[in-house]
């Protein structure tokens, strides 16, 4: 057997393991343990595979070939409509854009806020992990009270992560703020029109690691989990009124079931009209690649409310990349 024949059965091997894995993972959706740890990385486990198998491909050999093509077709059912969307039609009236951004407890320095704040050409933004420090500069600014002339700012009462707000150039309303989950609710007057807006931050799920590197090996989103619940809770009361938008940060992966159990009923506009995989976070030392490795940032509407067009910025420091959207509430074309 010749090595390159034997590397390509081996490339073969592994893209039949992973084909396995995803048509496992998709039936079963392990939710706690190491299994779970393998599901949120599931989409590094699919572009290193198809990367080998394709090079196996290249150098000849029809079985990597085969299995190169077994794997896309099974990456495109699992995956496609995460990371390939049909383009939104242009909408027949206004529209609103939307962001969410978490600023990693002060990590985002204050100039950095200010200037991606100033910069950034929404009518809404939520905050995340917000500081007093945070809070002072935003106040303290003319051009962003007069970019956001309406504010609900809730900074984190001592050293930890709770804080959360909203900016915004339409009037709101009816503003609460909550914990556990970290969440704010206002009514947003847009076009002419009441909407909900509810912004939140359930926290990680507890994850184990071993070794110096931090090495992953077991997962438990049991008390994340119940915060998601309890989020999409308030979506189904403020849904009994009217329409909603849903920003946050919410630690959960679109391959996980507290992902189907937050979005049940709402439209994630990345999924709708997003392109790519949409990552909008990384470990804080790997702020330099300039891009996220987890989508767990989110923009979720209501039926009455259509997504248009998604984007992530991943320029700035911080662990999170800002995430938004422009959305519709007139109907769209077929």
């Amino acid at each position: 057997m010749t090595r390159g024949g034997a590397a390509g059965r081996a490339a073969s091997f592994i893209a039949v393991a992973v084909i396995a894995w995803l048509v496992f993972d998709a039936v079963v959706r392990p939710a706690s343990g190491p299994l779970a740890i393998a599901n949120i990385l599931s989409t590094f486990l699919v572009v290193g595979t198809i990367l080998i198998v394709a090079v196996a491909a290249i150098r000849g050999g029809r079985l990597p070939r085969v299995a190169l093509i077994g794997l896309v077709v099974v990456v495109a059912l699992r995956f496609g409509d995460e990371w390939i969307s049909p383009p939104a039609a242009e909408p027949p009236g206004p529209t609103v854009d939307v962001a969410t951004w978490n600023l990693e407890f002060g990590a985002v320095g204050v100039e950095t806020m200010r200037e991606g704040l100033t910069s950034l050409d929404v009518d809404i933004v939520a905050v995340h992990e917000l500081t007093r420090e945070q809070v002072a500069a935003i106040e303290g600014d003319p051009t962003l009270i007069a970019r956001f002339p309406y504010r609900a700012l809730f900074p984190a009462a001592g050293a930890g992560v709770e804080g959360i707000g909203l900016l915004s150039r339409l009037p709101l309303s009816g503003i609460q703020s909550y914990q556990d989950p970290v969440r704010v609710s206002a009514t947003a007057l847009i076009d002419g029109r009441e909407v909900a807006v509810l912004a939140a931050h359930p926290f990680p799920g507890g994850i184990r690691t071993v070794s110096a590197i931090r090495l992953p090996i077991g997962f438990d989103p049991t008390v994340r989990n119940g915060e998601l619940a309890t989020i999409h809770r308030q979506v189904e009361e403020l849904l009994e009124t009217g329409e909603v938008i849903v920003l946050g940060d919410f630690n959960t992966a679109p391959t996980e079931p507290g992902y189907a159990l937050l979005t049940s009923g709402l439209t994630d506009a990345h999924v709708a009209v997003g392109q790519g995989p949409g990552w909008s976070w990384r470990p804080s030392r790997l702020e330099f690649l300039g891009i996220g490795l987890l989508r767990i940032d989110l923009v979720l509407t209501s039926p009455g409310i259509e997504p248009v067009r998604s984007w992530v910025d991943c320029s700035r420091p911080g662990d999170h990349c800002l995430v938004g959207a422009t959305l519709s509430s007139a109907p769209q074309s077929p």
